[in-house]
């Protein structure tokens, strides 16, 4: 394990007493949470401040640059947590763009945090208009993907706005055998919450799956049936994707990360190809703990 702060690499300088790594697939911020025992008093000889760059190498895993968000002494120990994203991506505004694309309000968005902009199977829609009321811009940017069916994701310096439909079609990395977990994974085996969603704007638009189901409504204003079209069908999938999720731990295992794609065995109805949402890895507990949602079809 490494440990790197400000481009330096500190793995010989200060002793971790535990670790905990979070890498999340889309919506939520990456984060380390670091406790350091710092006999010799360097870390405290740097001036370590809220903003400072921390990077963590663990094997297969590789947070990428992340900013200390929050730290604190306590009991002889330093402790450390950093996001993926400056604290200046706190920052909420108002404004708005004409004729603008995804892409365009991606870029605005990153270059706001000093952050460069990747995208992986998504179209470049472009909008007649756009606002930003009262929101930091990565909140703004994550509804706006919403609606396409598209997933944000902050690291090592970039927003990255992805397909999620794509990404659950991609192969399987390995197998998870229900027999492999530590315990018994929380399991949530539901219907579909809703069959269908229905955009009640200027111009009405409907997406169904399923006429027996419950159809979801929304207030968004589309300004055509094409793009109310995709906004139904993406709104669908965001309701509907956590439906039939496993929550549990397994052996630490550095080479799982969030926003692969696993086979899952011996669950009975649950088994199936699973998206990981969220991977965590602790050092303390020598496991690593997965939530995963089952992949949607068709939409």
């Amino acid at each position: 394990m490494n440990v790197i702060y400000e481009g330096t690499d500190i793995t010989g300088e200060i002793q971790v007493a535990s670790m905990v790594t979070t890498d999340n697939a889309s919506g939520l911020l990456d984060s380390i949470e670091l406790k350091l025992i710092d006999k010799e008093g360097l870390w405290s000889s740097w001036s370590p401040k809220n903003g400072d760059k921390i990077e963590v190498v663990d094997e297969d895993y590789h947070s990428g640059v992340c900013y200390i968000d929050t730290m604190g002494q306590s009991h002889g120990k330093h402790w450390v947590k950093a996001l993926s994203a400056p604290m200046i991506a706190k920052t909420t505004s108002t404004r708005s763009w004409e004729e603008v694309t995804l892409l365009q309000l991606a870029i605005d968005v990153a270059s706001g945090m000093g952050m460069a902009v990747k995208t992986c199977d998504i179209v470049n829609h472009t909008y007649k208009r756009m606002e930003q009321l009262g929101q930091s811009g990565l909140q703004f940017l994550k509804e706006i993907c919403k609606r396409e069916g598209y997933g944000v994701k902050v690291k090592d310096n970039h927003v990255i706005v992805f397909s999620e439909e794509v990404l659950e079609k991609q192969q399987p990395i390995m197998t998870l055998d229900y027999r492999g977990f530590d315990g018994s994974p929380t399991l949530t085996m539901g219907e579909y919450l809703y069959g269908g969603c229905s955009i009640w704007g200027e111009i009405p638009t409907t997406f169904v799956m399923d006429h027996n189901k419950v159809t979801l409504t929304s207030g968004l204003t589309a300004t055509s049936v094409g793009e109310g079209q995709r906004w139904c069908k993406g709104l669908l999938r965001h309701e509907n994707k956590g439906a039939i999720t496993i929550k549990g731990s397994v052996k630490r295992n550095t080479k799982l990360w969030a926003g692969a794609v696993v086979s899952v065995v011996n669950m009975g109805l649950m088994d199936g190809r699973y998206l990981i949402d969220q991977v965590e890895h602790d050092t303390t507990e020598i496991s690593t703990s997965l939530v995963l949602h089952k992949c949607l079809e068709g939409y």
